[in-house]
């Protein structure tokens, strides 16, 4: 869980970065949940959340100022809540 939390230029929330494209989808990360609740982050951050198989996920009040990036992508959620 990440709670009122600052990232700063880079956050990456993924599996392991190796082998191919097709072997990172076969062998994503299991999380029983993944939790990012009013978090701030400065322009032109990245914040990225990729290659993970999660039961609950949640993503509430995250303030990314303009050039700011989320990317949630290559992911499996049972449950998604984003507010």
């Amino acid at each position: 869980m990440f709670d009122n939390c600052y990232f700063g230029k880079k956050l990456k929330i993924r599996s392991v970065e190796k082998g191919d494209y097709e072997e990172q989808q076969n062998n994503k990360t299991k999380l029983k949940s993944l939790k990012l609740i009013n978090c701030n982050a400065d322009k032109g951050d990245y914040l990225r959340i990729g290659f993970l198989d999660v039961e609950n996920f949640e993503l509430s009040n995250l303030r990314l100022p303009q050039n700011s990036e989320l990317n949630i992508g290559d992911c499996h959620f049972k449950n998604f809540k984003l507010s």
